[in-house]
């Protein structure tokens, strides 16, 4: 049962046994290995002293060593009649002093074995061992053989996890996409079988660095498979990873072992699975982070006589492909109840914001990462052009759909989640908003992957913010521009403290969307110390214009954002 096990053999010869009258034969115990002397022990004559031999057996035993932490013992017997025999002496024999391989012949104590302790009586307090007698032994350890070394037909890489390779799994850490990487290309259909073995091809299974579990998952890394579009393709035709390590997935995109996403962790996994032509990627994986070793990674073509033919396995990133640069940044969630909608109410201004400005000559690939280290909520993001002017300001105005240059599908219950396949444009400046599905703040990471040089800065900056309730009622309640009475609506003075050029931003917002709304900016033409109301002539004198709502909705909320120059004197109001 343990052959495969053992560390190797231990050799005993039992040639004499002094003293110990009340023992019948011997036993030779490891484990759960006993043997037993053929030969009966003669009962000592009562005129004979302990010094005459007991026996002369000359019996000689090998017994698998399974474990260097249980001791060989040699147990001296007596039989009964009604029961189990009785252990009437033994001696222990370690194991240590036995491994260099040289036969040991010496005499050894047999003493009486120690009674078992008394349930809530503590161990026994006797001093010294009582001896009975002695056993003289001849013993030699002989380590096992090493296999042959093993014969492989297939397609077979060696490599290493490192301590910060080393990135764990896809279920539960967001530093899964650090583990090697390996590109897997089939020209055609077929049954592939794929294993993980710790250690190198060359050394024995014994010799090997002993990892905790392995498993590995093989995900699909083209952009198109079974007419399921997982990602936008890119404007110039190109590949989505380009040769790159893949740092972001979908679940579509996951081959299954036996409807889970990884064979079983086990020492040296493996699996076969049936495949369609085409690229994946398959990564082994520790089942913690952290824990550097080496490992070979075996592909083959199941059940084919030639079992590479149509099949490569390349490292990631491959030798003509550069590989990502690698930006990361840490903060934490806000916790604030509705923040992961960025479309509707004004929660979402609570989340954090992070500049990425892209400072390359060409547009970059950028994939962009949110992930959670301890895994408490569902996560998203968001990405918006950052406008001019703003100066590390954040983002406050409504967000349109169309505003959008990427988002996450939905918020996902997963240790890393995000966007791939963007294509960012030169010297210009994003928004990237981190979202949680959870009204309780906790920490997230948040990475960038690009094929060029960006930077990620927080957006900390502060907006002088003033609020005017107003109502319509009645005559005030005028409805749009193409209604005569328009200027009977609510009117609010827009003054600056001081002239310089700044960034406003003009927001609406209304108890119900049950009517289209919307608002118009005017010059004031009077500067004087007392404003009055725009007339009806005025509020329809485009030249008055300043600013307007570009669309009337039936929404909540309705912002624009505009730029006062230094140069406007005439204070301006808002007619909602």
């Amino acid at each position: 049962m343990f052959k495969d096990t053992a560390l190797g053999t231990c050799s005993i010869s039992i040639e004499e046994v002094r003293g110990c009258a009340k023992a019948d034969y011997c036993n030779v115990v490891h484990g759960f290995e006993v043997r037993r002397t053929a030969g009966t022990i003669e009962r000592q004559k009562k005129d004979a002293t302990d010094a005459q031999p007991l026996a002369k057996l000359n019996e000689s035993f090998t017994i698998p060593i399974l474990s260097l932490q249980a001791d060989l013992e040699v147990q001296c017997m007596a039989r009964r009649l009604l029961g189990k025999d009785k252990l009437v002496a033994h001696a222990k024999l370690p194991l240590a002093p036995l491994l260099d391989g040289v036969q040991q012949r010496q005499w050894w104590p047999l003493t009486k074995p120690a009674k078992p302790a008394k349930p809530g009586k503590g161990p026994s307090k006797e001093a010294k061992p009582e001896q009975r007698g002695e056993v003289r032994l001849a013993v030699q350890f002989t380590p096992k053989a090493p296999p042959p070394a093993r014969t492989f037909n297939g397609v077979s890489v060696e490599a290493e996890w490192t301590a910060e390779t080393s990135g764990g799994t896809l279920m539960q850490h967001a530093s899964w996409n650090a583990n090697p990487q390996f590109l897997l290309r089939l020209d055609r259909r077929h049954r592939v079988g794929v294993r993980v073995v710790q250690g190198t091809r060359a050394a024995a299974p014994e010799a090997r660095q002993q990892l905790t579990t392995l498993s590995f998952y093989v995900l699909r890394y083209g952009p198109h498979w079974d007419g399921q579009k997982l990602h936008e393709p890119r404007a110039d035709g190109g590949s989505l990873w380009a040769g790159r390590r893949k740092v972001l997935f979908s679940e579509a995109e996951i081959v299954k072992f036996d409807d889970f996403w990884a064979p079983v962790f086990s020492a040296d996994p493996s699996g076969i699975r049936e495949l369609d032509a085409g690229e994946y990627v398959v990564i082994p994986v520790t089942d913690t982070p952290g824990q550097p070793g080496r490992f070979v990674l075996d592909v083959w073509l199941d059940g084919a006589a030639d079992k590479t033919t149509g099949l490569r396995l390349d490292p990631l990133p491959l030798p003509d492909a550069s590989e990502w640069l690698h930006e990361a940044v840490s903060g934490e969630f806000c916790g604030v109840a509705g923040a992961a909608d960025l479309l509707n109410g004004t929660a979402w201004r609570n989340n954090p914001q992070w500049l990425l400005r892209v400072g390359d000559e060409q547009p970059l690939d950028v994939c962009l990462v949110v992930g959670q280290p301890e895994k408490l909520f569902s996560t998203g993001l968001y990405v918006l052009p950052y406008p001019l002017g703003y100066q590390g300001r954040p983002l406050v105005q409504c967000v349109r759909p169309e505003q959008l240059v990427a988002k996450t599908d939905r918020l996902r219950f997963l240790t890393s989640h995000g966007v791939a396949g963007l294509r960012l444009q030169p010297r210009t400046d994003y928004v990237v908003i981190p979202v949680s599905g959870s009204d309780k703040p906790g920490p997230y990471t948040l990475d960038v992957f690009s094929s060029g040089a960006v930077t990620m800065k927080p957006i900390s900056g502060e907006w002088h913010c003033s609020t005017v309730d107003c109502a319509w009622a009645n005559d005030s309640a005028a409805g749009s521009p193409n209604h005569g009475k328009f200027a009977s609506n609510p009117q609010i003075a827009l003054v600056r403290s001081e002239a310089r050029r700044s960034e406003c931003i003009v927001e609406l917002s209304v108890q119900d969307a049950n009517h289209a709304v919307g608002y118009i900016v005017y010059r004031h033409e009077n500067s004087g110390d007392q404003l009055q109301r725009l007339s009806e002539r005025e509020v329809n004198d485009e030249e008055l214009i300043f600013n307007r709502v570009p669309g009337w909705a039936a929404e909540l909320r309705v912002s624009t954002a505009f730029t006062l120059p230094a140069s406007l004197e005439t204070p301006l109001v808002i007619v909602p």
